[in-house]
């Protein structure tokens, strides 16, 4: 059970409240966020393979900017946020895929113009296709959306300076002063992760101390927490051992960790969230048909009046939908054309036949994949969501359809061959990129609900935050393409390996196409992952007769992330579970609660939960600043390796702590 029901608070401004939202300053204030924000990630993004969410940094700073004007509210704090928010996420589309291009040998360097139509194209498609499942998912009580809750509460404390306000910020204070010790001074560890060798078997797992994410797994809840769980003991308990046994190297423990058993395994975890999301998009699809009837049901009903639709329920019309969406199948078709005419010698009407195919299979695979990465955002936040396991099994998708539809001997043919595999990519990263913003985008319309925003107004501050950024970060990725290399690939002789950005999902995108195209890709390990998600199905069904389930996704997800990554939420998750048996058992034994009470108490924790993710997620940006600058992560240590098993220990401590301080809120905080 989740905390959502807990948090339906009434929005700040009413629906037949008309605040201004669509401001001069609101506009200027959140374009110059987007771009700020969006290149302070590229360089994190392709170093460590992650982004920090910029929604909640934005919100923060936007409030206290705006407070410097007059008659500012709310609500423009929201559409800055909101703007913000689109140009991080489109740095995780573009990180996460175009420096394939390179990898695979397709592109020798950055082609400037190709990425920002690929940028605007995919980010623009997001937008558009988070339209018609934005009620049907806002409207789910089972997803807590942590993130677009926090987001709210930021703002919402902004203006309730009584309940809650306290705990937020200390939770915010801890966050940030955490994340600082951890990832600038590194004298707190963000994980600790210990393998070694019994017997010729690789045994061991590891930890993570984020406060964001174990603030996020008490959001999240018990349920979701439990079944990554099992996710964590299926691959990175069981499975290491099991790949071990079959695969003895001469390896490290580690070493066989990081080469061998983690690629790997998610695979595995890719099959099973292949399988579950497949699953889940059936279980979907009335609810989803259900929303875009009640969408044109509405306009029919106006019969153009917007006046009968309350205004926090009003999204762009059809017919603004609709002129948008034009424009972008025109780029699209461009990109696709232009790469087919100039790299392949095909006959008019089979290069049409190809192009109609590529067309389709991107728009529909944009679709079903970002009802998905919506259903995950909502479920676990969009930091957590994987999508780079999306993108995987779209690159897989069209890298067959490509096949398929080409006919050539490729392995004959070297140059169709690359051609084929930048063709592959280049579908992929329109799609990727429609997928990061569908993600981020459902969590800025949660938190747009939670204050009353207009839904609209927001996606037109999306549409110009995927504007902005799609013109700033391909320059920003190419300045440091020349300044460090990617994945192992240089602009030019001399240069220094050790500082190239690995852009880890991108490399493991190039490896998967070369893969397809090679015919040797390791579908024993996707097969296994599905079987795995099947008996997660079957065993849901009967778990369910005693009132618990097992959440196939979330498996999948504890088999696909690294257990630094998953423990900190299922260590949240935990304390939800303490706080609610807790409730449970008093009154089981009869003990006076009140009820109104017990609702304060959990909103005080969830506010403590939500502080704790703010303070991260804003120390992170700021953190990003001097890491570009001088051109490392660990510019700000003030300690050595030798200290990692201390750090370690005291980041134990603190994150028991943490979770110690959660519950006692929780269940102890007098009003």
């Amino acid at each position: 059970m989740t905390h959502s029901s807990h948090l339906a608070d009434q929005a700040t401004a009413a629906p037949d409240q008309d605040l201004p939202e669509l401001t001069i300053k609101a506009l200027i204030l959140g374009i110059v966020l987007a771009i700020v924000l969006a290149a302070s990630n590229a360089y994190l993004g392709l170093k460590a393979g992650t982004t920090i969410s910029a929604s909640i940094p934005a919100a923060v700073i936007s409030m206290v900017i705006l407070r410097m004007f007059k008659n500012s509210n709310i609500l423009e704090s929201n559409i800055v946020q909101t703007a913000a928010s689109a140009g991080e996420a489109l740095v995780a589309g573009v990180a996460f895929i175009i420096p394939a291009f390179l990898f695979v040998g397709y592109w020798h360097d950055f082609k400037y113009w190709d990425c920002v139509l690929i940028s605007i194209s995919g980010g623009v498609l997001g937008v558009i296709l988070s339209v018609p499942i934005r009620r049907v998912l806002l409207a789910n009580p089972q997803l807590p959306f942590p993130e677009g809750m926090a987001i709210g509460h930021v703002l919402k404390a902004s203006e309730d300076k009584g309940f809650g306000i306290k705990y937020l910020l200390s939770g915010g204070l801890v966050g940030a002063v955490v994340g600082f010790a951890q990832d600038g001074l590194q004298v707190l560890a963000g994980s600790y992760t210990k393998w070694f060798s019994v017997n010729n078997i690789v045994v061991g797992c590891g930890i993570g101390f984020s406060p964001a994410l174990l603030a996020a797994g008490y959001i999240v809840g018990f349920g979701v927490g439990a079944s990554m769980l099992i996710g964590v003991l299926i691959s990175w308990v069981a499975g290491v051992s099991v790949l071990s046994y079959l695969h003895p190297t001469n390896l490290a423990p580690a070493d066989f960790v990081s080469a061998i058993a983690h690629t790997d395994l998610r695979y595995v975890g890719l099959g099973a969230m292949l399988v579950g999301g497949i699953a889940m998009i059936i279980k979907l699809f009335k609810p989803i048909v259900d929303g875009l009837r009640i969408i044109i049901l509405d306009k029919l009903a106006a019969k153009g009046d917007c006046a009968q639709v309350p205004r926090t329920e009003r999204d762009l019309s059809i017919k603004q939908i609709a002129g948008v969406f034009v424009v972008c199948l025109l780029t699209i078709f461009f990109l696709y054309r232009h790469e087919l005419l100039i790299n392949f010698n095909l006959p008019l009407w089979q290069s049409s036949l190809i192009l109609t195919a590529l067309m389709v299979f991107a728009l529909s695979m944009a679709f079903v994949f970002s009802c998905l990465c919506s259903y995950f955002s909502g479920l676990v936040g969009a930091t957590n969501n994987p999508v780079s396991a999306m993108i995987l099994g779209v690159v897989i998708l069209v890298s067959f359809l490509i096949l398929l539809c080409l006919k050539h001997d490729l392995a004959a043919d070297p140059a169709a061959k690359a051609s084929a595999t930048g063709l592959a990519i280049m579908v992929a990263a329109v799609v990727a990129c429609a997928l990061t913003l569908n993600t981020e985008t459902i969590q800025d319309l949660k938190a747009g609900s939670m204050v009353g925003a207009t839904p609209w107004k927001q996606q037109v501050m999306l549409f110009l935050g995927v504007g902005v950024a799609a013109f700033v970060i391909p320059g920003v990725m190419k300045l440091l393409f020349n300044a460090y290399g990617m994945a192992g690939v240089f602009p030019r002789p001399g240069m220094d390996p050790a500082q190239s950005l690995s852009a880890p999902q991108s490399a493991m995108m190039g490896l998967v196409v070369k893969a397809v195209f090679a015919h040797n890709l390791p579908w024993n390990f996707i097969l296994t992952g599905g079987t795995i998600a099947i008996i997660c199905m079957l065993a849901n069904i009967f778990l369910q007769r005693r009132n618990m389930h097992v959440i196939v996704l979330a498996v999948g997800l504890g088999i696909y992330l690294p257990p630094d990554t998953t423990v900190p939420l299922i260590l949240g998750g935990f304390a939800s579970y303490l706080v609610n048996r807790r409730n449970r058992k008093l009154e089981t034994l009869g003990a006076p609660i009140c009820k109104d009470k017990d609702h304060q108490r959990r909103q005080k924790s969830l506010m403590l939960a939500c502080g704790m993710v703010a303070g991260s997620a804003l120390m992170g940006v700021i953190l990003a600043i001097p890491f570009v600058i001088a051109q490392s992560t660990s510019v700000l240590a003030i300690v050595s390796e030798k200290f990692l098993p201390i750090a370690a220990i005291l980041s134990a401590i603190i994150t028991l702590s943490i979770v110690i301080w959660i519950y006692r809120v929780a269940a102890h905080a007098e009003n």
